[in-house]
């Protein structure tokens, strides 16, 4: 009988749906075409400068074999790989000249190196990251200190072409990479540094500090990564044996993970994702020829993998399925449900920068997530399937400022931006691609503004929001919001700060193009403050629109269908009447947490938004809080 086991490694065999799903679901892969090889080429040896190339499968172990060659000997290497070629970059043919050279091999076939192109400047003592697309040749020696990072795309041959710099000048770093995000770590200025910093790889433009190592580390801590972790090991002081850890998709100082079987610095190491390698070194008088390997997922020390065929210093790994290498999914929106909610910030009424998940198809409490930049209240949270950003909100004044988080892993969020404007109170929408910020209010200076502004982010690229267009008026809270893969809709509201009606309006916007907003029709009760999430309680087909001020606090939903126009209609009652809880949907199943009754409450509620009928309990959220923001990766925006 043929096997349905999907692995990312083999995709021979009947492919079940339910299999896919669980795979994709609890370990983010996805049957694959990926080879599992890691390739250590270049470096310095006890007689000079090498070109050969080894290779080793990173999921058995087993000394390493025989390759190919590399065009021009040389150590001092950068290297970075895609699922089909390896590539290594810059070095010294003896030592301390500096290269420009870009050699490259495929993967699939051993056999000598050929010539990719040249570096944008000749430098040695680089590090090399990247993603599937890109590589990325960071920082070196070029007679003195280099910050230059340059960027080939992996399957196209030619020069690279400028990235930006590094927040620092240095040499002998380490570097390490998701398919997001390149981080560099460590190196000489010439002063030892700690320094880790990042860069954006689909993009272009300077790095942006991250955190820092445990110590200054300047031997070239190799690095290694999962989709998740980042993991650099080794380096100087000679003493140092010590591996560190980071999560790649947050930003913060590194934390211990282990140790290496021997202290040594300026060695290989890649992975395939799941396990990394390093190999070889230094450490006066003697280069060593042992591999070590660790699981990426789980904490502890090195277990031996085999020996490189000769002892090597300054060489580069590089891995066909590594960190950077997205795991293969043809677009997830077609075959699986998100099924992630996050619920961030709010107030107890102290203002909270926490960030609590659950997993929408199963009952039962929250768990932690990580933690925003900044503690806030009144936020909003537009998604998509892996992003979501939080924009705004009130700190004791109001802010601009868009934090990122990563919705498939958990950790800390990070900067992404910021609005155009200062605000809290505002809604949130999302498709694929963009995300939406709209109305809200606040003011950098004195007093208070209510506004109509909409603004826009492209979820790939981090930066500061663009004008989309406007509110059909001024509209403080706009928070009940729903969306198709075409349309966004807000609802309710009010059209001032304070002393006004509350408002019925239901206004939308076409996501993928830009201009104001459109009346869609009424709601069946005009409330603000309602559910606040960045795709609210929505299907590909229908919207919920829950709870609020009307101008009491109210356990009214209703519910709109998305493609047409026209006014709500009563869906049903939540188990309680309450405002600022948040919102999000797995598209099948819609969720409100938390808010305040006004006692601040930490219950959460679940209805199924293809039928109608009253919400019932799904659990507790960790904190109770009023005023939080929620995202889930299955809302009505994602849903095509």
């Amino acid at each position: 009988m043929a096997t349905s086991y999907p692995d990312r490694t083999n995709a021979r065999g009947i492919w079940k749906l339910d299999d896919i799903t669980k795979n994709i679901k609890t370990e983010g892969t996805w049957p694959g075409s990926f080879s599992d090889r890691v390739l250590f080429g270049a470096g310095g040896t006890p007689s000079g400068t090498t070109d050969q190339i080894e290779s080793i499968t990173v999921s058995s172990t087993g000394d390493a074999t025989d390759f190919g060659n590399l065009s021009v000997e040389r150590t001092q290497v950068g290297g970075f790989g895609s699922t089909t070629r390896g590539c290594w970059s810059g070095g010294a043919p003896d030592g301390s000249t500096q290269n420009n050279t870009i050699d490259y091999v495929n993967f699939v076939s051993s056999g000598n190196a050929a010539d990719f192109g040249n570096l944008s400047a000749a430098r040695r003592l680089c590090c090399g990251s990247g993603n599937n697309i890109r590589g990325l040749t960071n920082g070196g020696y070029d007679s003195s200190g280099s910050n230059v990072i340059d960027y080939v795309t992996i399957a196209s041959t030619g020069n690279a072409a400028d990235f930006g710099n590094l927040s620092v000048t240095r040499f002998v770093s380490g570097a390490t990479a998701n398919y997001l995000r390149s981080v560099v770590a460590g190196g000489g200025t010439p002063s030892t540094s700690n320094v880790i910093d990042y860069v954006t790889i689909n993009t272009t433009g300077n790095a942006t500090d991250f955190g820092d190592l445990e110590e200054a580390n300047d031997g070239g801590p190799a690095g290694f990564a999962s989709s998740t972790r980042g993991i650099f090991c080794g380096g100087t002081p000679a003493t140092l044996q010590k591996v560190q850890s980071i999560q790649i998709a947050s930003t913060g100082n590194a934390t211990d993970f282990g140790d290496l079987s021997a202290a040594r610095q300026n060695l290989a190491a890649s992975s395939n994702g799941v396990r990394g390698v390093s190999g070889g070194g230094f450490l006066s008088p003697a280069y060593p020829v042992n591999i070590d390997y660790f699981q990426i997922a789980s904490a502890g020390n090195a277990s031996d993998f085999g020996d490189l065929n000769a002892g090597n210093a300054y060489g580069h790994g590089c891995g066909s399925s590594h960190g950077g290498i997205r795991e293969f999914d043809p677009d997830l929106r077609f075959l699986v449900t998100g099924n992630r909610m996050l619920i961030a910030a709010g107030e107890t009424p102290t203002l909270l920068n926490s960030i609590e998940k659950i997993e929408i198809n199963s009952l039962g409490k929250s768990t932690d997530f990580g933690d925003m930049t900044s503690a806030r209240t009144y936020p909003c949270s537009p998604n998509n399937l892996t992003r979501g950003l939080i924009y705004s909100g009130y700190t004791g004044s109001y802010v601009n400022t868009i934090d990122q988080v990563e919705m498939r892993s958990t950790g800390n969020a990070a900067d992404f931006g910021d609005s155009s404007y200062y605000s809290s109170s505002n809604g949130g929408l999302a498709s694929h691609t963009r995300s939406i910020n709209a109305g809200g209010v606040g003011n950098p200076g004195s007093g208070v503004t209510v506004w109509d502004i909409i603004e826009y982010n492209t979820f790939a690229t981090a930066g500061n929001a663009t004008d989309f267009g406007d509110l059909l008026d001024v509209n403080r809270a706009p928070t009940m919001t729903a969306c198709n893969p075409t349309r966004g809709i807000f609802g309710g509201g009010l059209p001032q700060d304070s002393g006004a009606d509350v408002l019925n309006v239901i206004q939308y916007i076409t996501m993928a193009s830009t201009g104001d907003a459109s009346d869609f029709g009424d709601l069946s009760v005009a409330r603000t403050k309602g559910s606040v999430g960045g795709g609210g309680m929505s299907s590909a087909t229908r919207g919920v629109f829950a709870c609020g001020n009307a101008p009491s606090r109210s356990n009214v939903m209703d519910y709109i269908t998305t493609a047409s126009t026209g006014n709500a209609t009563d869906f049903g009652d939540a188990t309680v009447a309450r405002r600022g809880g948040a919102a999000g949907s797995s598209g099948v199943r819609g969720i409100i947490a938390a808010g305040d009754t006004p006692t601040i409450i930490d219950s959460i509620d679940y209805i199924t938004i293809a039928s109608t009928g009253d919400a019932a309990d799904f659990g507790d959220a960790a904190t109770a809080r009023m005023f939080p923001t929620g995202m889930a990766n299955g809302h009505g925006g994602l849903s095509g």
